[in-house]
């Protein structure tokens, strides 16, 4: 995944980089901007992928935190069941 965003991040500088020597008259000057919004928009999806990924992976976390927390408390004396 990070070879792939850092490919779409080199076509996107190449494209603005196109972008900026086409003039706006050029029938290529739509087509780059197509290009560009596509680009951006596959863009956001990757990070958003990210995003979701490390949140999980935080949430996993703070569960195994919290598991083991109540694991090492001791409990109060007469607390127990009463038989």
């Amino acid at each position: 995944m990070l070879k792939s965003r850092n490919l779409l991040i080199q076509e996107l500088a190449r494209l603005e980089s196109m972008l900026k020597t086409t003039p706006p008259s050029s029938p290529d000057h739509p087509v780059i901007l197509k290009r560009l919004a596509d680009g951006y928009a596959e863009l956001e999806v990757i990070a958003e992928s990210d995003r979701a990924k490390s949140q999980a992976a935080a949430d996993a976390a703070e569960e195994i935190a919290r598991e083991t927390e109540k694991k090492r408390k001791p409990k109060k004396r007469g607390q127990g069941t009463m038989l």
